[in-house]
């Protein structure tokens, strides 16, 4: 499927104070559906090129704080968890680094469900050594990837946007 490309400058009206053709009054309607903002014709009369729909609709939208990725956040939040807690270097704990090279064999159990609660977390699993079929089918969380996207998922584990990556002192 080819899709037309948007000509941001293109001119939509011939004149300026000309009026709305029924194809522009149909693309401010749509607009202002999409947007949940009314555009006043005296303002849609003005808007002539899609540069200026856009510039209009940025200066009346709320402005959002992008924070990125939740699932990002939360494995930043598990690599420094888990760089203090197992006195490792962060940069080493990456994404699939099996968490059973990480914890240590004695009190296994223990220092997994630790390590839960650091996090925050308000339901946490049993830690089990997923094997690749396992962790395809969902069995275990067995990398710092898969808790990151078990935090991520969890309504009550809330990520916070201010959550910075592990540092060693």
């Amino acid at each position: 499927m080819i899709r037309p490309r948007l000509n941001l400058g293109v001119i939509w009206q011939p004149s300026q104070g000309g009026p709305l053709g029924l194809d522009l009054v149909e693309l401010t309607i749509a607009t202002e559906a999409a947007v949940g903002l009314a555009i006043p014709d005296a303002v849609a009369r003005e808007l002539t090129t899609p540069r200026q729909v856009i510039d209009h609709l940025a200066t009346r939208l709320p402005s959002v704080e992008t924070v990125g990725c939740r699932t990002r956040r939360a494995f930043y939040r598990v690599q420094g968890a888990m760089a203090r807690r197992f006195d490792r270097v962060p940069t080493t704990l990456t994404p699939d680094t099996p968490i059973a090279e990480v914890l240590p064999a004695s009190a296994r159990d223990s220092h997994w469900r630790q390590l839960g609660a650091e996090l925050g977390a308000d339901s946490w699993p049993r830690f089990r050594d997923a094997t690749r079929v396992g962790r395809h089918f969902g069995w275990g969380l067995s990398m710092p990837d898969d808790v990151a996207r078990y935090l991520a998922l969890q309504p009550a584990a809330e990520v916070p946007p201010h959550a910075k990556r592990g540092s060693r002192k």
